[in-house]
């Protein structure tokens, strides 16, 4: 009979799943349905913490879309800033090239944010897709990783932001008859299609710079459990390609939801009904009408600005340079409008 690896004078009662060793009762533990040693069991969890560890951290969200956001306000106020400084270089004497001058670059610091964002608002997508893959194919989830749709998902029916990001975990959802699983960095979870009650694309008809999103309403009968969950593609290289793979993904799940319930749904979770993880904030400012507000507000202002600088020249002779004061005005009242948003909304969930 074989002896304990670290106590020779004990026999041996059973072998170490993983290395094979003899030990003794006193050295083995109870571990996953076998037999460990200590060694064995500490590098099985250390390898299981390794593979469950969240990948779509906030640090990596602002890396991705948080740095794309930082680049576009960053071309805004350069090209505002330049349009200042160009201004004051123009002579008082020609009040009419100071404000040439000052809308060209006005316009290129709204035009720049704005054609910038179909390509930054993905930045880092493939590698982040790439390291999901890696973490879901690991835990048992290949065939998901292999044949799903790579998404964003938020358990909110209205646009929200999560540390600068508008998806709340990310993923790949596979469809097969009778059943669709989610299989995510933070989550996983798995729908039949009675549970289904509707699909809707929002915004309804494409909209500039609207966050294309499709919702979907589920009800589970037996729980009385109901929630929405809003999925977007990320399976895209560029912004504008997000309409056209959520309308692909809408139509592939209303041909789904039609089907009958082929098989069980297995061990996965219905899925998240309410959020539990940090602080929220509402994405104002992009949801329809945001900019139509900022700039509502933003340019009667401005235009109020320049009526109390032709004022003020008139009353003290004091010279104002009109077009930086209303550059100055009207991007103070665009913060003061997402501000409201902001409030509107409810600030933080």
């Amino acid at each position: 009979m074989s002896t304990c690896l670290n106590h020779p004078s004990y026999p041996a009662t059973a072998t170490c799943v993983t290395c094979g060793n003899p030990y003794c009762g006193s050295c083995l533990v109870q571990f996953l349905g076998g037999h460990s040693c200590g060694p064995c069991r500490d590098a099985a969890l250390a390898q299981m913490q390794g593979r469950n560890a969240l990948i779509f951290t906030p640090a990596r969200r602002w890396k991705g879309s948080g740095f794309g956001t930082l680049c576009q306000l960053g071309l805004f106020f350069g090209f505002l800033i330049l349009g200042l400084i160009g201004t004051l270089m123009v002579p008082h004497s020609l009040p009419w090239l100071q404000g040439i001058v000052f809308l060209i670059f006005f316009a290129l610091a709204i035009a720049a944010p704005v054609l910038s964002i179909n390509r930054l608002s993905l930045w880092g997508n493939q590698r982040l897709r790439q390291d999901v893959m890696e973490k879901v194919t690991g835990l048992g989830a290949g065939e998901a990783a292999r044949d799903g749709t790579f998404v964003g998902i938020s358990p909110c029916e209205t646009p929200r932001q999560y540390d600068g990001d508008t998806d709340w975990d990310v993923g790949f959802l596979l469809i097969r008859p009778g059943w669709a699983a989610y299989y995510g960095d933070r989550v996983w979870f798995c729908l039949r299609p009675d549970q289904v009650s509707s699909v809707e694309l929002v915004p309804p008809r494409p909209q500039p710079l609207a966050e294309n999103r499709l919702m979907v309403r589920w009800y589970d009968a037996t729980t009385n459990a109901s929630g929405v969950i809003s999925f977007a593609s990320r399976d895209v290289r560029v912004r504008s390609e997000k309409r056209a793979a959520a309308e692909a993904l809408r139509a592939q799940l209303e041909v789904w939801a039609a089907q009958p319930v082929l098989v069980a749904t297995g061990n996965l979770p219905l899925p998240p009904a309410t959020l539990r993880s940090g602080p929220t904030s509402v994405l104002a400012g992009n949801e329809p009408g945001g900019w139509a507000l900022q700039l509502g507000i933003g340019i009667p202002m401005g235009v109020l600005a320049a009526l109390g600088a032709v004022g003020l020249k008139k009353a003290t002779g004091t010279e104002v340079p009109m077009p930086l004061v209303i550059g100055i005005v009207i991007v103070a009242s665009a913060g003061i409008a997402q501000g409201i948003l902001n409030r509107r909304k409810g600030g933080n969930a």
